[in-house]
């Protein structure tokens, strides 16, 4: 601003040097509080932030809003698993559609431990039956056996003894060291429980695979109550 109230008052004196009338120069607009100097120490004082734009609608979505429960099919395809609330979040007959899944030896073995999962997490009463079915027969896929057995003792394992503990039990003396790995790995959260301990205990000695031998081992260091 002052330099061009400078650049006017050198044009006015040249146009009167050179004989015209010198120009009417206007008055200086009043300073506003933006343009007033600063004190020392003293902060400007700058306008609020505007809002940004919403980026949150950029975000990659693995489901619907909180609250709205998929269908069971949908489940059982999600790329990342199901939460316990979704499982919880099914309606009743959702139950007959898992069950279906986890029964049909066509379907893909993923899906079935999928379903079998989500049965164990909503206690479907009597839903036991495929992993079960599945753990007890070699010929199933390694994949589906071992997620049955952690199936069972998430969802189905007895306080005491019962057709669950009888089949994951049978199923430490199995062929497969995977499979036994994973059905010790499965009771070891409830080794605490007299006949689970017992039953590990029974295997220990007779258990010749190392990683086998290992996690029992680790599993019976959990303290009785």
């Amino acid at each position: 601003m002052i330099a061009t109230r400078t650049a006017l008052s050198a044009a006015a004196a040249l146009l009167v040097a050179c004989g015209g009338a010198p120009p009417e120069v206007p008055p200086a607009p009043p300073v506003e509080a933006a343009c007033k100097p600063l004190q020392a120490g003293e902060q400007p004082a700058l306008p609020p932030p505007s809002a940004g734009p919403e980026l949150g609608r950029l975000r990659p979505s693995h489901g619907p809003p909180a609250g709205v429960p998929m269908a069971p099919e949908a489940l059982l395809k999600l790329e990342r698993p199901p939460t316990v609330e979704q499982w919880r979040a099914l309606p009743p007959p959702a139950d007959a559609v898992l069950l279906g899944v986890a029964s049909d030896a066509a379907a893909p073995p993923e899906q079935r431990v999928r379903a079998m999962s989500g049965l164990a997490v909503r206690r479907t009463p009597a839903a036991d039956a495929p992993a079960r079915a599945a753990l007890a027969d070699p010929q199933v896929d390694p994949v589906v056996r071992r997620g049955a057995a952690r199936a069972l003792a998430a969802g189905w394992l007895e306080p005491e003894r019962g057709p669950v503990l009888d089949a994951l039990t049978t199923a430490l003396a199995d062929a497969d060291p995977l499979t036994r790995e994973a059905v010790v790995k499965a009771l070891a959260p409830h080794a605490a429980r007299p006949a689970v301990r017992d039953a590990l205990a029974a295997r220990l000695p007779k258990e010749d695979a190392p990683l086998v031998r290992e996690a029992i081992e680790q599993a019976l260091k959990t303290e009785t109550p």
